[in-house]
């Protein structure tokens, strides 16, 4: 079997799984994702949710209007920049979210189970490099210059 054979039934089996618990809350994957993220960030502007989450804004739209329906999370155009739009949680999201969260990491205790610490460091660097791999030169180009900024911020400050 070839690895992205192997990589695809994996993510198939991930999703339906986590799928099947988030249902009972009312929530899709792309949302409980959007909200775990919210959940550590506080804020965020559509732009980078919908990059992390590698979804369409489209799409994102659609994960957003579903989330404010529920009362989930607000959204509000940016102060510095009136043409971006950044959202929050609400209380009661902060609460579903910690659910999505609680569920994530259940998945992840499975899908782990066996592994030392030692296999994880490994599996998340080869992850992380496919995952670069996969990346447009564009978007490598985009990544470099924002580990460049953080550098030179953490360097200053």
């Amino acid at each position: 079997m070839n690895i992205t054979t192997l990589m695809s039934g994996i993510v198939a089996r991930l999703s339906r799984e986590q799928s099947r618990e988030l249902t009972r809350l009312g929530v899709s994957l792309p949302g409980a994702r959007l909200l775990c993220l919210l959940l550590e960030c506080e804020i965020l502007r559509c732009s980078t949710l919908a990059g992390v989450l590698g979804i369409d804004a489209p799409t994102l739209s659609h994960v957003l209007r579903a989330l404010a329906t529920r009362d989930l999370i607000t959204r509000g155009r940016a102060r510095d920049d009136n043409r971006s739009v950044e959202v929050r949680l609400t209380p009661e999201g902060r609460v579903v979210a910690s659910q999505c969260r609680d569920i994530e990491r259940i998945t992840e205790r499975d899908l782990l189970e066996g592994l030392d610490v030692a296999d994880v460091a490994r599996l998340a660097s080869i992850l992380g490099r496919l995952d670069h791999n996969l990346s447009s030169p564009r978007e490598r180009s985009i990544d470099i210059a924002r580990e460049a900024a953080r550098v030179l911020e953490n360097a200053e400050g």
